[in-house]
């Protein structure tokens, strides 16, 4: 009886002790150096949802077995409902998961709310010292899990905006020329094979050959030793070429026995992403304007007006503890001078951080004037594909999670709004599944959207500007996978494909409540979808057949399916409820293949005239014979005719390797088809050869 008696006055008096703190906020409470109860500052922090101000908290009131904890950073929610602390690694705040309003994240290095890190709130916090992130790259390796962000990690510095960048002027050549197949009108990609109507631009070993129309050398603008072309851009006389960089680097860092970091001499090779940009007034006279090297390999680019935007990834390696050592490295030939570790202030510690031991970093280059020097910005974390149209950029990466006998991958999506160098950081959001590729996102009206795939499960998402999740659609064709994802305006269509292909007519206008409005089985699947006349759609993929067994009582059931050869689809979209199949087209055998399955890029466009091309590698017979050949259909609301088949050509001379094989261009009404280290160029009304050159 007294040892209850005990334990009741010690339950009470600690009832008033955690009740005297409700009344104070966080801040002043922390200020006065008074514990806080787990209640108070959840009150506390949804009473300031706007407060700007750091809210350290000292130490907490401690219960039975859970210890004390350090300061914890901006503790500021995204959501009223959601609070995230993360503290020095090895200190668990378990109380504040007593209360079921917030739960203790699966890593135990911070407190989650549906994964949610709002310790960080609407803006980045930067990071507050190379050493600090040494510290937090070091604990990441020794607990081979997520980052958890020491107290003193981040600071509250803001980014420094850039100017926007001035346009240029440029001209010549036919305006009835190919342009890259692009997803978002007005935002360039780049490409191993492009035209300016006046000459054509391919990439070859070492550098970019550039031909005048008649097929005669222009000119050829060779790299620097050890750089190896990704793609290039060609834009009012502008070449800009990106390529990787591997420079050899003798030390690197390892951990003894004793667990103290040494220094040994190791050659190993550091990756660059390089951007060149040319002058080209005079093709005589290729120029050098600027140059920009960033450590890390190319993710992806895009370019919107003069501005160039690079995103790059470097992987983290252990830190000798001065944090320099793993920061990306990067060069501007605008400032001068060898290259140097980013600087601090533009790496950014975002919500989400990604279990990847990388950086990214979004580099912002104005191909108009040569002494504008790049804007930069950069986080910890991954990247794996990106979404931008004329106001956003999309950094997506996945999650990867092993529960329940399954793996369970999120995406994550870090936005940023771009105009002209200035990048600057929006919001993070997190969904469940996987993406497709580029296709699988799209921004309309203020709300994104984003299609995903996991286990079995085919999911479309709105999202509004803070990448909170307004609607969904879930559960399409479950079991199977998505294949390929089109967003025009306010509709979606989603492909999937497991023995059937469902095309799905989704209307996104209520972004609050996405609708399946329409759905269409056909054998085979499409990998790609094109617009095409109002109200139709092209579809690019494979035929399938089903494969039949008789069962024990004479039955036949289906046992599988067998990819058969390429399928053009044109689909009546018109009425959404009632999708259609207007026509098909299938040509080759199984193993067909082409690579419009997999880079839009692929795809040769001639709108006026209706006009869809591409090379593809055609498989005939059993012993699979292949015949590498450019197609050329006809595609519109009366259906799909084949115009052209050109069959591939043998070359023995080799003097350029053009990586470009197989992809077609056209200037006026003459189309190029580069193939086998050579350029055969038609006619495109005849589709008669009218002259031929090796390289």
């Amino acid at each position: 009886m007294k040892r209850f008696l005990v334990v009741f006055l010690t339950f009470i008096l600690t009832v008033f002790a955690l009740s005297g703190c409700a009344d104070k906020t966080a801040k002043q409470a922390a200020q006065n150096g008074e514990d806080i109860n787990p209640t108070a500052v959840l009150k506390a922090v949804e009473a300031e949802p706007n407060n700007a101000d750091t809210i350290n908290i000292g130490s907490v009131a401690s219960e039975a077995g859970i210890g004390t904890l350090p300061k914890i950073i901006n503790v500021k929610p995204v959501q009223s409902d959601t609070l995230t602390m993360s503290a020095k690694a090895g200190v668990f705040y378990k109380a504040l998961a007593a209360n079921n309003k917030i739960e203790k994240g699966n890593d135990g290095l911070g407190i989650y709310k549906g994964g949610k890190l709002a310790a960080y709130g609407n803006k980045p916090l930067r990071i507050a010292s190379y050493a600090a992130l040494a510290e937090l790259v070091n604990k990441e390796f020794a607990d081979g899990g997520r980052y958890a962000f020491p107290s003193d990690f981040a600071s509250k510095e803001n980014a420094v905006a850039e100017d926007t960048a001035s346009g240029m002027g440029g001209g010549g050549g036919s305006s009835d020329h190919s342009q890259t197949n692009l997803q978002v009108e007005g935002v360039d990609e780049g490409d191993i094979i492009k035209t300016d109507g006046k000459y054509i631009y391919v990439s070859a070993n070492d550098g970019i050959l550039i031909l005048n129309a008649d097929l005669s050398k222009a000119a050829f603008v060779a790299q620097p030793k050890n750089t190896y072309i990704n793609e290039f851009y060609v834009d009012k006389n502008r070449l800009t070429v990106l390529g990787n960089m591997y420079k050899d680097d003798e030390v690197t860092i390892q951990e003894n026995q004793n667990g103290v970091m040494t220094k040994m001499v190791m050659p190993i090779s550091k990756q660059f992403t390089c951007a060149t940009v040319y002058d080209t007034a005079d093709i005589a006279n290729i120029s050098e304007l600027k140059s920009y090297k960033i450590e890390g390999y190319l993710s992806q680019s895009r370019k919107q007006g003069n501005t160039l935007y690079l995103v790059t990834t470097k992987y983290i390696y252990k830190d000798s503890g001065e944090g320099k050592e793993i920061v990306p490295l990067y060069y501007d030939s605008t400032v001068g001078g060898a290259a140097k570790p980013l600087p601090i202030t533009d790496m950014l510690c975002l919500p989400y951080p990604s279990p990847q031991s990388s950086f990214t970093t979004v580099s912002a280059i104005d191909t108009a004037v040569s002494d504008k020097a790049a804007a930069i910005e950069a986080f910890i974390g991954g990247n794996e594909n990106i979404y931008m149209n004329e106001k956003g950029l999309y950094l997506i990466s996945s999650q990867y999670d092993y529960s329940d006998q399954n793996w369970n991958v999120d995406t994550v999506i870090n936005s940023f709004a771009v105009e002209g160098l200035k990048v600057e950081y929006k919001a993070t959001g997190k969904v469940g599944g996987s993406v497709l590729n580029q296709f699988s996102m799209n921004e309309h009206n203020g709300y994104f959207g984003i299609a995903t795939t996991e286990n079995g499960n085919n999911r479309l998402f709105m999202l509004d500007e803070a990448l909170n999740c307004v609607g969904s659609v879930e559960n399409l064709a479950e079991g199977e996978r998505i294949y390929a994802v089109r967003f025009m305006d306010d509709t979606a269509y989603v492909v999937t494909f497991e023995n059937m292909d469902p095309l799905f007519v989704i209307n996104l206008k209520n972004p609050a409540a996405p609708k399946v409005l329409g759905e269409l089985k056909i054998p085979g699947f499409s990998n790609y979808l094109h617009p095409v006349a109002e109200g139709y759609l092209l579809g690019i993929g494979q035929d399938t057949t089903e494969i039949y067994k008789k069962d024990r009582n004479g039955n036949e059931v289906v046992i599988g399916v067998q990819q058969e050869g390429i399928k053009l689809s044109l689909f009546d979209v018109r009425d959404p409820a009632n999708p259609k199949e207007a026509d098909t087209f299938v040509i080759g055998e199984n193993g067909s293949y082409t690579d419009v399955f997999y880079n839009h890029k692929a795809l040769l466009t001639k709108p006026v005239q209706s006009l869809f091309g591409f090379n593809a590698a055609l498989a005939y017979g059993k012993s699979f014979n292949y015949m590498q050949s450019a197609l050329i259909f006809k595609v519109d609301a009366t259906g799909i005719e084949l115009k052209a088949k050109l069959s591939a050509k043998e070359n023995a001379n080799n003097d350029y390797t053009l990586y470009a094989q197989g992809r077609l261009c056209y200037i006026g009404n003459t189309l190029y088809y580069v193939q086998n280290d050579m350029i055969t160029a038609y006619d495109m009304q005849t589709y008669k050869e009218i002259n031929s050159q090796n390289f």
